[in-house]
């Protein structure tokens, strides 16, 4: 079984009340050891070209993005 405290959620959403309340909600459910928001396409971009990341990550994305 996979170890919980080892997932990395990363929440990218143009509404930053939805991403807020979303962050919240997942960190109270202790799922995983890290959580990142983005509400910029380029910050999400550099997040993933610029970490190296070994641990699986679990993606929340908004199905409708302006410009999409």
């Amino acid at each position: 079984m996979e170890n919980i405290y080892n997932r990395i959620a990363v929440i990218f959403d143009d509404h930053r009340l939805f991403t807020e309340s979303f962050f919240t909600l997942i960190e109270r459910l202790n799922l995983f050891s890290s959580i990142y928001t983005f509400d910029n396409q380029e910050e999400l971009h550099q997040f993933f070209m610029q970490k190296k990341v070994s641990r699986p990550v679990y993606a929340f994305v908004d199905y409708y993005l302006p410009g999409g």
